[in-house]
């Protein structure tokens, strides 16, 4: 039978994704460099580590990191689209987020079934498979079908850890809390070297030469437009441009 610590968790993974999503739409219009949302981001993702610290005295301090990271994930997510001058549809963003939120109930309706909800093994088995399944299908997304899909396949990230974290033994609210704020810590740290990774190797360049000629490459880091100069050509040498020097 699906616990009440597991419903919790789905409205908690709601109004986590659910408000990240809103600010990573809202970002994505800002006409910034992709490092300013990234930075902050980054830098609210460290002190979100810090009330985790203060559980025991304070029980709802682990509010306060979700917050945080609620924040942090928003800005994460939306400086990948500023650095693609892909602005995300509010619509589009909470879809990708209820979406992603939404396939926890698959560990739900898992703990429905009697044979998987008695054994643990079955049930950790199939939840792995999930996860895989989860992953596989928003990466093929994001390949296929272009970066605009990218933010489904990041939400991707906290639902995956959200779980295993309610899996644990967490009989109180309180407990829960704090078993969902730290996964939700490794979850914005995964995000965040996601985004790096992807926008520093979009960044750089890997100039061939054929035929020779060779191009001019320049990375325009934390741009937002990704930009590259002209590669210089026969043609542009030509006598007018010459003459209009």
């Amino acid at each position: 039978m699906t616990s009440k610590k597991m419903w919790m968790t789905l409205g908690i993974l709601i109004g986590f994704l659910g408000l990240s999503a809103v600010i990573a739409a809202g970002v994505s219009r800002l006409s910034v460099q992709w490092g300013v949302p990234f930075g902050i981001g980054a830098a609210l993702m460290a002190a979100a580590i810090v009330p985790v610290f203060f559980a025991e005295k304070h029980p709802w301090a682990p509010v306060v990191t979700l917050c945080l990271n609620v924040l942090s994930c928003g800005l994460l997510v939306g400086s990948f689209y500023v650095a693609k001058s892909l602005p995300l549809p509010f619509t589009s963003a909470l879809l990708y987020a209820l979406a992603a939120a939404g396939s926890y109930l698959v560990p739900m309706l898992l703990l429905s079934i009697p044979g998987i909800a008695r054994h643990t093994a079955p049930f950790v088995i199939v939840c792995f498979l999930w996860i895989i399944a989860l992953f596989t299908a928003g990466v093929a997304l994001w390949i296929q079908l272009g970066e605009k899909y990218a933010a489904f396949t990041l939400f991707c990230i906290p639902v995956a850890l959200f779980a295993i974290g309610s899996f644990t033994d967490c009989d109180t609210p309180e407990k829960l809390l704090v078993a969902l704020a730290v996964p939700s810590s490794f979850a914005v740290g995964i995000i965040a070297v996601i985004v790096l990774l992807v926008l520093l190797q979009a960044d750089s360049c890997d100039c061939d030469c054929c035929d020779g000629g060779c191009c001019d490459c320049s990375s325009d880091f934390g741009s937002g437009t990704g930009k590259k100069k002209k590669p210089t050509t026969m043609s542009g040498l030509s006598g007018n441009d010459f003459l209009s020097e």
